[in-house]
């Protein structure tokens, strides 16, 4: 994989960059699988920080409706007297 035609990256010793296409290229798997797996995490984190907070929203309208619903009955009640 690695030949004369890559460059290494200056203080990044696993990694190198073709010159042609300049793109980095990652010769330790091990630290390679560690980064997809941190970057994994990171989404499976933001997603779920979204999913709490969506549901949060939802049950904040619901207890709103419900304080509405409450705010009736008692304005009702008062008028019945």
């Amino acid at each position: 994989m690695i030949n004369n035609q890559v460059l290494k990256v200056r203080d990044h010793p696993t990694l190198y960059r073709d010159p042609n296409s300049k793109a980095i290229l990652v010769v330790d798997q091990p630290s390679r699988q560690n980064y997809i797996n941190q970057r994994t995490l990171a989404q499976k984190t933001v997603s779920s920080s979204e999913s709490l907070r969506n549901e949060m929203l939802g049950m904040k309208q619901e207890l709103s409706e419900l304080k509405e619903m409450l705010h009736i009955l008692i304005s009702q009640s008062k008028t019945d007297k």
